[in-house]
């Protein structure tokens, strides 16, 4: 009989510390998890930034070096239109009428302002 009481003393005692170690052994674990859910919800949002502010950087420079080169090829049109053929005839007798025109109302007597 008292090695039944001895053994039931000693069990119970066991399963107290393991209820208390098995209750410890949860809140550690519980608390390790949500501070590893909060540094990868922190580390997701700063992917998602990072990620952002990339696509954001890169549309920027193709949009700054797209315009630059439509204004390049523009410019290039522009040099060969004032450059070549019939439009600079054109422009160059157009001039010379307005030069002609303006000397012409000079001499017959009205200012130039």
């Amino acid at each position: 009989m008292g090695q039944r009481e001895s053994e039931a003393t000693t069990h119970g005692s066991r399963s107290i510390a393991q209820i208390l170690d098995r209750l410890l052994k949860r809140r550690m674990q519980s608390a390790l998890y949500s501070l590893k859910n909060r540094s990868q919800n922190k580390d997701f949002k700063e992917r998602f930034l990072q990620r952002a502010l990339m696509h954001v950087a890169e549309y920027r420079i193709k949009h700054f070096f797209h315009k630059w080169k439509h204004n390049v090829d523009r410019l290039e049109l522009a040099h060969i239109v004032n450059t070549e053929g019939d439009v600079v005839l054109e422009r160059n007798q157009a001039q010379r009428n307005a030069k002609r025109l303006r000397e012409e109302l000079i001499n017959s007597g009205y200012s130039p302002e």
